[in-house]
């Protein structure tokens, strides 16, 4: 593995515990590991980059993110039909992929995140094959937690299930088959899509598994006020305070949206060191998240909350930085009040606390000596950039994607001057773009657009 210098960076936001930010310093990269931050470095490097005028940053995490179809299905399916009906029916033509098609939509799926400026992901188990993720994260560098989504009740949404003892099975199975590669990359995690539509037997079998494998137990949870009310008039509790009651909830466990609670649900995320992720892009399409919801509250009393994407085909974005805009702005309109979510926090859901919110804080997250080399070159010129006078309000409310030149995962360069250096993204798109035309004729999709396509 090559000796890598960043040499002379411009700004170095470290997000370490103090959250220094470094003025014309360098890092030395040896053997996938941070080795050395200082002013002047003298040890010589196989490969240098000249970081003047740029940003250096931990490469952002993120915690939610459909990467096996997103990229396939967007819009394929009309604006302004429920959620309900819209999950049913992309689920419906989802079913139909299959293992091929799955790893070149991930291919291409993280191929885009990476150039975007994430180094990380945690895919929550919805992809139909979990080699088909493992394959793509292998040939494409990035750091990856995936699983195998599994459920034991009847949906209406038509996801697949199982008895309760096979998916038990199958969920441990998945983590056994990761585990075995022995890739500090690729990392195991346990997934149901909803405690809606999962036992009360398997969502314990799941946690106790999660506990046996240090491994991540995410799930969806009380996206919007009528899925919150559907599951209270069912069960005759509210969903996270039901976790809670059996046992569920943890430090492992994270959970996808949260974003209506109560005060003693907030409470018992805090006793248990509850982890959320939040996806603003998909949360702000009609829930009425940014004047209702208590995300903003679970971040201030110190849950530890990491932003997410969801799928590209329901966010249609997986810019970071436009998602860090959003997180702000949302809150601050819906409560009136510009002091909510300032650009330090929401940098901190991207980096730092996404990191703990997915079990890789050792590794990821910040800069600091003896963690893995997982960052991102930031070219810090230009109209958005300037003055620059504190990086952290351009990154949040000014940058776009499009200034990322360098991404560097476990010390390796994946991205450089703005390309992929591990496949042909051009090629790829157009793979994509034939299985996405493939699907909607497979699965007898007809497309209802507003203005006519001549």
């Amino acid at each position: 593995m090559a000796t890598l210098l960043l040499k002379d960076a411009s700004w170095i936001v470290t997000m370490d515990e103090k959250r220094r930010i470094l003025r014309n310093y360098s890092v030395l990269i040896e053997k996938g590991m941070i080795k050395k931050i200082a002013k002047k470095i003298t040890e010589s490097a196989d490969v240098t980059l000249d970081c003047k005028d740029k940003v250096i940053m931990p490469g952002f995490i993120n915690c939610h993110c459909h990467a096996s179809y997103g990229h396939a299905l967007r819009g394929l399916l009309p604006e302004g039909i429920s959620r309900e009906d819209y999950l049913r029916r992309l689920f419906g033509i989802q079913q139909n992929m299959d293992e091929e098609e799955e790893e070149i939509v991930s291919l291409f799926a993280m191929g885009d995140l990476l150039k975007s400026g994430y180094t990380s992901l945690l895919e929550p188990g919805t992809a139909k094959h979990t080699r088909s993720l493992v394959t793509a994260a292998l040939k494409t560098g990035i750091r990856l937690v995936c699983g195998r989504q599994v459920l034991d009740k009847e949906n209406p949404l038509g996801v697949t299930f199982s008895t309760t003892t096979d998916a038990r099975k199958e969920a441990e199975y998945s983590v056994r088959r990761i585990l075995s590669l022995e890739n500090k990359r690729i990392r195991p995690c346990l997934a149901t899509f909803s405690p809606t539509y999962c036992s009360k037997d398997l969502l314990q079998s799941l946690k106790a598994i999660s506990a046996s494998y240090k491994a991540i137990l995410t799930m969806h949870v009380a996206e919007d006020q009528r899925s919150v009310k559907t599951f209270t008039n069912a069960i005759g509790k509210r969903p996270i305070h039901y976790l809670s009651e059996i046992g569920v909830l943890g430090p492992q466990t994270l959970l996808a949206h949260a974003l209506f609670v109560s005060d003693e649900e907030i409470d018992n995320l805090i006793s248990s060191n509850s982890k959320v992720a939040f996806c603003p892009s998909s949360s702000v399409r009609g829930s009425g998240a940014g004047a209702n919801s208590r995300l903003p509250d679970l971040v201030q009393r110190g849950i530890d909350v990491g932003l997410g994407t969801d799928s590209a085909s329901s966010s249609y974005y997986q810019d970071p930085f436009r998602v860090m805009y959003l997180c702000s702005v949302m809150f601050q309109d819906g409560r009136h009040d510009r002091s909510i979510m300032p650009p330090e926090t929401v940098l901190e859901m991207a980096t730092i606390r996404a990191a703990r919110a997915v079990g890789l804080e050792a590794e990821a997250g910040s800069i600091e000596v003896g963690k893995r080399a997982d960052l991102i070159v930031i070219r810090a010129s230009g109209a958005e950039w300037t003055p620059n006078l504190y990086p952290p309000y351009h990154m949040v409310y000014a940058a776009d994607k499009s200034c990322i030149e360098t991404v560097i995962v476990d010390g390796n360069i994946v991205v450089r001057d703005g390309n992929l250096l591990s496949f042909d993204a051009e090629d790829v798109e157009v793979q994509v773009k034939r299985i996405s035309s493939d699907l909607a004729k497979r699965s007898g999709h007809k497309f209802e657009f507003k203005w006519k396509i001549a």
